[in-house]
């Protein structure tokens, strides 16, 4: 679509360029979102990322598939941290005591790390689920990897690795490791880790997981092609259909970094084919296939979406943007309102420009102040009401000159009648000129030719002028025409001067007023009998 520009399709993309100077949590919540596979038990909850681009509204919402309701809020750097310290939410098992993580967290932000491991081995201590305790180790070292720059880290995760006990703990604690290689730019001992790691596992459901971590690992060392061929490779041989999901989702991505748009909006399509409870992939679907241009998968993904989910703001706003697109002006307003009603002001903003565009400045102008009643005003808002006040002063200029010009072709035309019924063709008799000096030549009997050579503009170009029509009383009606004399000196609308428009004309006294009919070009002439 026309007003999502400057943007990536690619939702993560988009995400991490637009945070790249808050790389504490914002890289630890990129991070878990990118490897959410194997990590659903490390976290209960993350909501809402929302960018938008024009009229359009970019979601990124990791909640669990079960909550069909999804959160969107702005997101702005000034805030970032705080947000997101909102929305982790580590549930700890049958107890009421404050987690670990925002312990850990709180100490770390702190710069004491000597508090963070005390903490944490507190937490060790009480922490009955073994399995739970081990993950959680793994992300308490890259908390300290990342938040304190510990680069002894790495050889501690490697131990960590070696302490699993079976295949799912060491994949998740690999994770960690793999993150902290690529924060660390390590790239190709990132691809090394899981090119060795992917021969010792056993379980096919791993080592799948294990070698979409791998086609990661040669994607951010920008090894796109490599990447390709290894998600081409072992994708006929999935059988689970979120793994499936999740290859074409990567696919997606590495599409999207070898310039291949349009392949890529089918690839997320087809992730949405094989996952359609994730609602996130969902929307990131129907973005992404906008962005390319794809509208059908677009509107089909959106309207999904707004059926699974009639609460989804964003959606409906998305999907009055894409009937905009196709022409089907009164389904978009509609969609609009559906989500203005939701209290999503980036709609009431479309629906404004909607209404503007069609002349309704009051409506318009009553859906900014329902807006700006709200808590989270879109920016657009506040560009539809710069553009409304503009458009008032322009067109009340407009007006004000349209209303002269009125006025003054008014008293002409009452003049043109009363010659037409009581004046007579002989005053056109002598020798006239225009208000430059140039005299010109008129001739007529039954018909009227005026004509004259002038020099015009900056450039010198010479054109010739051609006034004929027929009379009747004192006034002719035909056609006012201008030529180049040079013919060569040209611009991207034409050949300068080159103008053929109907006139009306009339002879009063000394003067022969002539103006032009219509309301595209307004030509108004005077010829008088004597030098001026």
């Amino acid at each position: 679509m026309s007003e999502v520009t400057g943007q990536g399709g690619n939702s993560l993309i988009i995400l991490t360029e637009f945070l790249t100077n808050n790389i504490g949590w914002v890289s630890f919540i990129v991070f878990i979102i990118f490897y959410k596979q194997g990590l659903s038990n490390l976290l209960t909850r993350i909501t809402g990322l929302n960018f938008s681009n024009g009229e359009s509204k970019l979601g990124l919402d990791a909640a669990p598939p079960s909550n069909i309701e999804v959160i969107h809020q702005e997101s702005e750097e000034a805030t970032i941290e705080s947000k997101h310290q909102e929305q982790l939410e580590i549930v700890r098992n049958d107890t009421e005591i404050e987690d670990w993580f925002s312990i850990v967290n709180k100490h770390l932000e702190n710069n004491n790390v000597d508090k963070a491991k005390k903490a944490f081995k507190a937490y060790e201590l009480e922490e009955e689920d073994q399995d739970k305790l081990y993950e959680d180790k793994g992300l308490f070292l890259f908390l300290v990897y990342s938040k304190a720059n510990d680069l002894t880290v790495i050889p501690l995760l490697e131990k960590h690795i070696n302490e699993s006990i079976n295949e799912k703990q060491r994949y998740s604690a690999l994770i960690w490791l793999s993150f902290c290689f690529n924060n660390s730019k390590q790239f190709n001992r990132n691809i090394e880790l899981w090119l060795n790691e992917i021969s010792n596992f056993k379980s096919e459901e791993v080592k799948i997981n294990a070698t979409e971590q791998l086609a990661r690992a040669y994607s951010t060392n920008s090894d796109f092609e490599e990447a390709k061929q290894v998600l081409i490779k072992k994708l006929s041989t999935i059988k689970n259909n979120k793994q499936k999901s999740s290859f074409y989702s990567t696919l997606a991505r590495v599409e999207e970094e070898l310039g291949n748009k349009t392949i890529s909006a089918y690839c997320l399509d087809k992730a949405v084919e094989y996952n359609p409870e994730n609602l996130d992939e969902l929307f990131n679907s129907a973005y992404n296939a906008s962005e390319a241009g794809v509208h059908e998968l677009a509107i089909s993904n959106y309207s999904l979406l707004t059926d699974m989910n009639p609460k989804n703001s964003t959606a409906w706003n998305n999907l009055g943007v894409e009937a905009k697109e196709i022409g089907l002006k009164a389904k978009s307003v509609e969609n609009y309102i559906k989500a203005a009603a939701l209290n999503e002001t980036l709609a009431m903003a479309n629906e404004g420009y909607a209404l503007l565009n069609a002349g309704f400045i009051d409506e318009a102008e009553s859906k900014v102040k329902k807006a700006l009643e709200c808590s989270d005003i879109h920016n657009n808002i506040h560009s539809l009401m710069s553009k409304i006040s503009s458009v008032k002063k322009e067109e009340e200029k407009k007006w004000i000159e349209i209303q002269k010009t009125a006025s003054q072709k008014q008293r002409k035309l009452r003049k043109y009648i009363e010659k037409y019924y009581l004046g007579v063709s002989d005053s056109f008799h002598g020798e006239w000129f225009i208000k430059n000096g140039d005299k010109v030549t008129l001739c007529f009997d039954n018909e009227i030719k005026i004509s004259w050579e002038q020099t015009l503009g900056i450039s010198r170009n010479k054109t010739n002028f051609t006034i004929t029509g027929l009379i009747t009383g004192g006034t002719f009606k035909g056609q006012y025409k201008s030529e180049s004399v040079e013919q060569a000196n040209t611009t991207i609308l034409g050949i300068v001067g080159n103008l053929n428009v109907d006139c009306l004309g009339y002879v009063d006294g000394n003067e022969v007023h002539i103006f032009s009919l219509g309301k595209d070009k307004d030509i108004s002439i005077e010829l008088h009998k004597k030098k001026i």
